[in-house]
């Protein structure tokens, strides 16, 4: 049950990194508009 539920939380932070990494990239190309997770951190969500 704990390593399940460390596991998920592992999971989770990753996919919150991913897309975080790819939010920075966007901004070569200045297309903010499809990532609001920038103008609003996406740990928010999960508090």
């Amino acid at each position: 049950m704990v390593f399940g539920n460390t596991s998920l939380i592992w999971s989770s932070f990753l996919s919150i990194y991913h897309l975080r990494a790819l939010a920075e990239q966007s901004e070569e190309f200045e297309d903010n508009s499809k990532f609001p997770s920038r103008s609003r951190p996406p740990l928010q969500s999960f508090s």
